[in-house]
């Protein structure tokens, strides 16, 4: 009997490898300004230590999990505190225990992993040397795509989540870089066909009245645009609600828990629905859904021409806002490369 459960603990284990294998996996490092390259790793309280890595999930690259891999186990790797700079970032072992996240070069000379700013819900993360020299963090793909390293909260509370039986401040994510950005506030939500037909997304309410719905860059960092619909003068929160449909609701919520339809307007009266169609990992993949059941991508545009997607993130499993329980927040983020 006791034979037989060390193999079926080395079964498990090696089905847990393969999962690991499967999926393509990115390398976390900090990059130094001569293009040198140091490794990041979590590091327990015996010295011992564990790669960081970024994984895709589904072939999804817009928002991809940072994890620790300690003996085969992926361990989450959060912000634990809020308030003053620095941030402390740290990976969370299976009971609890903090590991530290640091920046290991070739001779061993241990460097700091910290979140350095906050603009809106973007926490920037950087790699620390002595008290003013800071050095990018980033997410390198097996063909050589970079993605920086972000701290991001989707709630104001002091406590974003728990994991592992830990309180932590924010996710810690991998996300496209910022190549290039508008000045402008506010960029147009807009839902567009393969002939180039374009519909305005807007938020609706019960007597039928049309309310512009809009992304902007929260505290002026452009990795993680807001998306929200513009009542009057009040700022109203849209989000993929729960829901046991196969095509998940996208809705606006105001404060006294009214729910309002997010729809895609042609400028001839068209008017198609907005639904959440597919989870790919943390990303739930938003579409205008014609009358032939064509699914047109739905866009953010600014006035000088970039494009971000907007899509659903999920970000815990059970949420709620104002009383109305939901899925995803919706986000615009930097299109896929």
């Amino acid at each position: 009997m006791h034979m037989k459960k060390w193999i079926l603990l080395i079964f498990i284990f090696n089905l847990f490898e393969t999962n690991i294998q499967a999926q393509e996996i990115w390398n976390v490092k900090a990059v130094l300004p001569n293009g040198d390259l140091i490794d990041v790793k979590a590091i327990d309280a015996a010295g011992n230590k564990y790669d960081v890595k970024a994984f895709v999930e589904s072939n999804n690259t817009q928002f991809l999990d940072v994890k620790a891999i300690k003996n085969g186990n992926k361990l989450p790797v959060k912000i634990i505190k809020g308030g003053q700079t620095p941030y402390p970032v740290k990976a969370i072992d299976t009971d609890g225990t903090l590991l530290d996240i640091k920046a290991v070069s070739t001779i061993h000379v241990k460097y700091d992993i910290k979140g350095v700013e906050m603009k809106g819900n973007v926490i920037s993360i950087k790699m620390l040397h002595g008290d003013k020299t800071q050095y990018a963090v980033k997410a390198i793909s097996p063909t050589g795509i970079l993605h920086d390293i972000k701290g991001i909260k989707f709630s104001e509370s002091k406590e974003e989540g728990i994991s592992n039986q830990q309180s932590y401040y924010a996710h810690v994510k991998a996300m496209p870089q910022i190549l290039s950005i508008s000045d402008d506030p506010y960029w147009n939500l807009k839902a567009i066909a393969q002939n180039g037909k374009s519909y305005k997304v807007q938020a609706i309410d019960k007597e039928g009245i049309k309310y512009p719905v809009k992304a902007f860059a929260l505290g002026g960092d452009y990795h993680l645009l807001e998306i929200k619909a513009f009542v009057g003068k009040k700022l109203f929160a849209v989000k993929i609600l729960e829901s046991s449909d196969k095509l998940a609701p996208v809705k606006a919520i105001a404060e006294n828990g009214e729910i309002l339809d997010i729809k895609a307007i042609h400028a001839d009266g068209e008017i198609l629905d907005v639904k959440g169609i597919q989870r790919d990992g943390n990303i739930m993949h938003i579409k205008a859904i014609g009358k032939d059941e064509t699914r047109l991508g739905i866009k953010a545009i600014s006035s000088t021409g970039n494009f971000y997607d907007v899509k659903g993130i999920i970000a815990q499993d059970k949420a709620a806002i104002y009383g109305v329980a939901y899925k995803a927040h919706i986000k615009a983020l930097p299109q896929q490369p």
